[in-house]
């Protein structure tokens, strides 16, 4: 009977896979590219099926089609659940995190419409017709506009939305059965150690992107306009904002997402695209690029999420690995009620942006594309820090902490993860 339903699923996943590989841009190439080798090979009719499979194993159109599915997999990793499973567990499997994920978006959403309220401007409203003719003339110098925008505030920082992180608590955890849990983050989330990371190396407002600002205003006037970044809500545990088109009556049908994107902003989002600036000169390049790695990679250091990825995880990890490897330190931050965690956060829910200067930036999002995971933030956070571990064990506050760890533009990425990894070997062999 288990082997009967194992196969089952075995079959509606493949078919699943083989229906949405359907409708990328991957396969009407691929599709004619098999076609047209199919009709140049000898197979006999009646081993057609065993012969095409024994000869495509190692063909370039094989690893194409891995590296599809692959991807495939990745952005949309529903597809390998069982069919039967809820749609909101698919999303997010424990019902106090997807609680906590609607009362965050609730807490958005109120600050939005306060701050609207507050200024008395809409939150959308359609552009007149010499408006947008004005926007066209001066697309390639949007920098110069000198609109008053002192009045409005981002709507939540990374110290906002690391305190709700700190908050949220499982009500099913015994600590009187489980394992007590130390640290700023208290949830019993499994979480790799360094060991677990089988993570290898091979990455071959700021004074850096200033002067790329007028692309910035295209890449994001589009971003926030753009309703294909609604598509990674299907497999996020957040949800984007609704509200009533103006001058509609406010119904389900009615509902549309606003911004577009179905994403609010936090201050420093434009450090995800400031530094693609860098590598493009065309603005079209940029913002698919930066499109790209938000959906795959960028939204999940913001919601609220049990997600190994999320930044509920990744904000653990640093603190267990923290607490692993580097003991007296933490011991020493504990004795002294100094807290690294919130210097850290800042860093990896940007994704090091605006931290390290560009080229070692890029080598630490090669990592990221490399591996198809963001769980390298919190192994170079830790790296960081042992990297400054003698100034840190003289500190006694966190002011003191924060400004051992104020300036990290001097890092370099490679060989800082390379020796926290050869220090966890090292480990290994005294032990």
């Amino acid at each position: 009977m288990l082997r009967h339903e194992l196969g089952t699923n075995i079959t509606a996943i493949v078919n699943r896979l083989a229906s949405e590989l359907q409708n990328t841009p991957f396969y009407p190439d691929f599709l004619a590219d098999v076609q047209t080798t199919m009709a140049t090979q000898n197979f006999s009719r009646e081993r057609f099926a065993g012969e095409c499979y024994e000869w495509a194993q190692g063909s370039s159109l094989d690893t194409r089609l891995r590296n599809a599915l692959y991807h495939l997999m990745h952005v949309q990793p529903t597809l390998l659940a069982n069919p039967d499973t809820p749609r909101h567990v698919l999303k997010e499997p424990l019902a106090y995190i997807r609680k906590a994920q609607s009362s965050w978006e609730r807490r958005l959403v109120k600050c939005v419409n306060s701050m609207a309220a507050e200024l008395n401007v809409p939150l959308a409203r359609r552009r007149t017709k010499q408006e947008r003719e004005d926007i066209a003339d001066r697309w390639a110098d949007l920098s110069t506009d000198e609109n008053d925008l002192s009045m409005i505030r981002p709507v939540y920082a990374p110290k906002d939305f690391l305190e709700v992180l700190a908050n949220l608590r499982n009500p099913n955890y015994d600590e009187t059965i489980e394992e007590n849990l130390w640290g700023s983050i208290q949830l019993p989330l499994k979480v790799n150690d360094i060991k677990g990371l089988d993570l290898q190396l091979t990455a071959s407002n700021d004074d850096q992107y200033f002067v790329f600002e007028d692309i910035l205003f295209q890449v994001l006037l589009c971003f926030f306009r753009d309703t294909e970044v609604l598509s990674h809500f299907e497999h996020s545990s957040a949800s984007p904002p609704l509200a009533a088109a103006r001058g509609n009556t406010p119904s389900p049908d009615s509902l549309v997402a606003y911004p577009p994107c179905g994403v609010i902003p936090f201050h420093g989002f434009t450090m995800f695209a400031a530094p693609l600036s860098c590598l493009y000169e065309d603005p079209v390049h940029l913002y698919f690029t930066f499109r790209e790695m938000y959906c795959r990679y960028w939204y999940r250091l913001h919601i609220v999420t049990s997600h190994p990825q999320g930044a509920a995880a990744l904000a653990l990890q640093f603190e267990l690995l923290l607490q692993s490897c580097e003991t007296r330190l933490w011991q020493h931050c504990a004795a002294m009620s100094i807290q690294l965690l919130p210097i850290v956060f800042k860093w990896m829910v940007r994704g090091f942006s605006g931290y390290l200067i560009p080229d070692q930036l890029f080598h630490l999002w090669d990592v990221v594309l490399a591996w198809e995971s963001v769980e390298v933030l919190p192994v170079l956070a830790l790296a960081i820090v042992s990297f400054r571990r003698e100034n840190l064990m003289d500190v006694t506050s966190q002011q003191a902490a924060e400004s051992v760890l104020a300036d990290i533009t001097a890092i370099r990425v490679i060989p800082l993860l390379k020796l926290a990894l050869a220090a966890d070997r090292n480990r290994d062999r005294e032990t």
